[in-house]
């Protein structure tokens, strides 16, 4: 819209349109559409026409500034940004561009000062502007571990969402974090600050600490409340609120110190345990608490004939890549895990022999335009990955890469790292060649109990002050931080595809049993975290409780709890929206393969399949419950009953459904299952299953002509 004379001008200076930068509007719109059209030489060159009459202009230096930046001349830039502070102190877009400045060219602990003290009153003066921050500062935070902040962020970033298409892009991305196994569990929740009770005294300073926290100045509010926790250091308000706010202002160690702090005086032990889980999550956090993972990038001469020497090494074992994202620049040619020994060494009887996987090789192809090598980079994935592992990698390569020492080449910085009570475990079991489908998922399901069970109970722990679990858990006093060092490796183990029963582990410890949370309300439950959530009791829960967990459970991907949780949905006949019986059904069953409880697996395909019948099921639906029941036929090597089911699908689905026929070939290939009469069923010559392609209405199929060879007649299209 066409700004009037007498309309506040656009650059914020408070004056009116005409008597400010009316005279110029097209120039600086110019301007404007360059940097638009990522332009900034071009922009840049337009800019001098209006100087020097011009030159703190805000609209003209905000371009300027920007054209700076995106031309990665950050120096230039740090001095217009100055120069736009001091000229118009009022204008949000300086403090925007210099906390822009900090993130690209400082770290988080020099950067926080500066959001703290202006994104509130940026937001004031323009929450869209607020709202790109609040994005740009969530990568920051992500990068460097502080999940708690990351939520924070993201949050404040929705409260000042300009439109319904920033809305969902935050939606999204909480969707996509919570997805993710790289968060532990109990870091995908905002919390809230907690209030004093009437009766407590200090009333007049935690209103001032909750003061900063309203306009989101994190260190402060946590500062103010931490010196009321040292005066009444038995009030776990104050330490609790101390320690989220140092957690949402990035500070980890303070973090952990403070929430630790609070568990140690909450009455209720499941609370405790949590609180008690962030602590232990936050130490993990520092980088002087992890060790660091080792990368190096070399050259590459020629990719093909790189990777015909690298398959021939044992101790390499190609990976199949996932299909190529039109998103991403440059595909990896191949990617090789790197074992400790050679793949086939190892004795499945002996989990202790079996070979782990310590490092990858990843290979990216030659790119023409731009310009550019084949790269292979060796990157460690433990700690017991030496320079004898990556000598090995580059021996095998031999000339096919460059060792020369040259710039970004050779060893690169360190860019992650393992915590170091964690450091010691190694999930990653590599398979013995020649396996089963079904044997392979028992395998890595058996390895990773032995990690959990017979070795991680007997490791000492940083967080148990140098105790192994086992120990610790012998002294009713360290209950709580045994409890809470489980919590924290069940999110190690979700990274390693592994779903840890924490209740078992528990028990197995001789610790409590996980107390069950009763939940009243939806608001009861929209005040539980997802620690808290994990322990619902839900045989006494409303209804409407249980579906107000069902999303947050199965988006966080949480399975003991969500199993327990669906087998209430079916018992109590509790409707969820945009799930019926049968598709709760099919993800109980789903969830059951996952965790290999093939009974249990087997129970609710009965269930869904006795569900759909009774809805009327269609021939597709009556196919997938049958295709589910293979699996776990297959799963549970029960012979005879693939042998029925497989002459099921023969008779039914192979001509009807196309799909369902390279469905059932796939898992058979997987499950190595080739038997004589598996592959006369296959391949039509099975003596139950010929002509089976003949429809109950008398539809002619090729099948039928070996049926009718038989001593049938030939039946042919257009008789009657």
């Amino acid at each position: 819209m066409a700004l009037e004379p007498y309309d506040p001008c656009p650059c914020g200076n408070g004056k009116k349109f005409k008597f400010c930068c009316q005279p110029i509007i097209e120039e600086l719109t110019a301007v404007e559409r360059l940097i638009s059209e990522k332009q900034p030489k071009q922009a840049l060159l337009a800019a001098e026409k209006l100087e020097p009459e011009h030159s703190t202009n805000p609209l003209l230096l905000r371009n300027k500034i920007m054209a700076f930046l995106m031309l990665e001349r950050h120096e230039e830039a740090h001095d217009l940004i100055k120069l736009l502070q001091q000229s118009n102190p009022q204008d949000p877009f300086g403090y925007y561009f210099d906390i822009r400045w900090h993130l690209f060219m400082s770290d988080w602990d020099h950067t926080r000062p500066i959001v703290e003290g202006h994104l509130s009153s940026i937001a004031d003066k323009n929450p869209g502007l607020a709202y790109q921050l609040s994005v740009e500062i969530v990568d920051e935070l992500l990068n460097s571990g502080r999940f708690m902040a990351v939520w924070r962020y993201l949050f404040d970033a929705l409260l000042w969402a300009r439109n319904e298409e920033d809305a969902r892009y935050v939606m999204s991305a909480f969707h996509e974090l919570n997805k993710s196994s790289d968060i532990p569990l109990p870091f995908r929740n905002l919390y809230q600050l907690r209030t004093l009770p009437d009766n407590q005294p200090n009333q007049a300073e935690f209103a001032e600490a909750m003061k900063f926290a309203g306009v989101r100045n994190w260190t402060k509010a946590a500062q103010l409340f931490e010196a009321l926790s040292e005066k009444d250091p038995h009030q776990p308000v104050l330490s609790f609120n101390a320690g989220l706010c140092y957690a949402w202002s990035g500070d980890l160690a303070a973090a952990a110190e403070l929430l630790g702090r609070a568990g140690d005086d909450l009455p209720d032990f499941e609370s405790a345990v949590e609180l008690e889980t962030l602590a232990q999550l936050h130490d993990q956090q520092l980088p002087e608490e992890q060790i660091p993972l080792r990368t190096y990038r070399y050259r590459v001469q020629s990719v093909s004939r790189l990777l015909s020497q690298l398959d021939q090494e044992p101790r390499l074992h190609r990976q199949p890549l996932p299909p190529n994202r039109p998103d991403t620049d440059r595909p990896p040619a191949a990617v090789y895990l790197l074992v400790d020994r050679p793949r086939d060494s190892g004795n499945i009887e002996d989990l202790k022999s079996l070979p782990l996987s310590i490092g990858t090789v990843m290979i990216l192809d030659e790119v023409r335009e731009p310009e550019l090598p084949g790269e292979l980079y060796i990157r460690s994935l433990s700690p017991v990955f030496t320079d004898a592992d990556h000598d090995l990698v580059v021996r095998v390569a031999g000339e096919q890469i460059d060792t020369t020492p040259a710039e970004e080449w050779g060893a690169l910085p360190a860019d992650g790292g393992i915590p170091r009570d964690v450091a010691g475990l190694n999930f990653n079991v590599v398979p013995p060649t020649g396996l089963r489908r079904s044997e392979i998922l028992k395998l890595v399901a058996a390895h990773a109990k032995h990690v959990v069970y017979d070795q991680w109970t007997q490791l000492p722990l940083e967080s148990l002050d140098g105790l192994t679990p086992a120990d610790a858990a012998r002294d009713p006093e360290l209950h709580m931080p045994v409890c809470a060092a489980i919590n924290v490796l069940a999110s190690v183990t979700e990274t390693a595809n592994y779903s840890l029963d924490v209740d078992d582990l528990r028990q197995k410890l001789g610790l409590p049993a996980i107390q069950p949370m009763v939940c009243q309300s939806i608001d009861d439950l929209k005040k539980s975290s997802i620690q808290d959530c994990l322990r619902l009791s839900f045989s006494d829960a409303p209804e409407e409780v249980i579906r107000e967990a069902f999303p947050m459970l199965a988006s966080t991907r949480a399975i003991h709890p969500l199993r327990k949780l669906l087998n209430a949905v079916y018992d109590r006949e509790i409707s969820i929206p945009e799930f019926d019986v049968p598709a709760v059904c099919r993800m109980a069953c789903s969830l059951a393969i996952r965790v290999l409880d093939l009974d249990a697996a087997q129970m609710w395909c009965d269930r869904g399949r006795a569900a759909n019948l009774r809805a009327g099921a269609d021939l597709m639906a009556r196919a997938d419950w049958d295709l589910n029941e293979l699996e776990v036929a297959a799963l549970t090597n029960n012979e005879e009953k693939v042998i029925e089911l497989l002459r099921k699908c023969a008779r039914e689905y192979f001509l009807k459904i196309p799909q369902v026929k390279p469905q059932v070939m796939q898992l058979l290939k997987l499950e190595k299952l080739d038997s004589p009469r598996i592959q006369a069923i296959m391949s039509g010559t099975d003596l139950q299953t010929v002509g089976a392609g003949i429809s109950d209405g008398g539809l002619w199929t090729p099948e039928s002509v070996a049926a009718a060879a038989s001593g049938g007649k030939l039946w042919v299209p257009g008789q009657e």
